[in-house]
């Protein structure tokens, strides 16, 4: 994980505290209290297409606090990937709110981040160390891989805003057609978005 500035321990329990068990996550996991997630995807078929790169904001409830979808121009799925991660991360800055995790199931991506040696085409590492840029100015924020399935919301609206006939959306309210990925996501262990308790 990229921990910064002083909210870094604090963030590592938000963000960690649900994986203490040794069962592997399925699904999305919450946040704790006064945190929040922002899950990050990207649509790719080809290069003669455009890509998707859709985002969510979640709080701790599972609740969805707004989303943006918008299309790009990309060489592969791994600069998608990254593509889609800078806008997030710009994004994030935009509500003005702290204490930020972002989760994306490109784990090459996030292991770049991490500064781990990985194989990475030169066009996305410098959309990568943009990233590392971003995080290096905000005060508070944490990158997280998560498998596919605790990815399913950002995955299918990256997907949608490829298919989409407008390149660039802001969304409010939750669109209908994730109201079931969104309802799975938030059909979790309350207990489990809780931090352990220290005896």
């Amino acid at each position: 994980m990229i921990f910064i500035h002083s909210q870094q321990k604090i963030l590592e329990k938000a963000s960690s505290s649900s994986r203490t068990t040794t069962a592997p996550i399925q699904g999305w996991v919450p946040p704790m209290m006064n945190y929040f997630k922002i899950n990050v995807g990207a649509s790719f078929v080809s290069t003669d297409h455009c890509i998707g790169i859709g985002f969510l904001l979640r709080n701790n409830t599972g609740s969805f606090r707004g989303a943006k979808c918008l299309q790009h121009r990309s060489y592969s799925s791994e600069e998608a990937e990254g593509l889609a991660l800078f806008e997030a991360l710009k994004w994030s800055q935009e509500p003005n709110i702290s204490g930020v995790i972002l989760e994306t199931d490109a784990q090459a991506i996030v292991h770049y981040i991490q500064g781990k040696e990985v194989n990475i085409d030169w066009r996305c590492k410098s959309i990568l160390e943009d990233c590392k840029l971003l995080i290096s100015n905000s005060t508070s924020i944490v990158i997280n891989y998560v498998p596919r399935t605790a990815n399913r919301a950002a995955d299918c609206l990256a997907k949608a805003a490829r298919l989409s006939a407008y390149p660039f959306s802001v969304l409010c309210e939750a669109p209908s057609f994730m109201f079931d990925i969104l309802n799975m996501d938030s059909n979790f262990d309350v207990s489990e978005a809780l931090p352990p308790i220290v005896i």
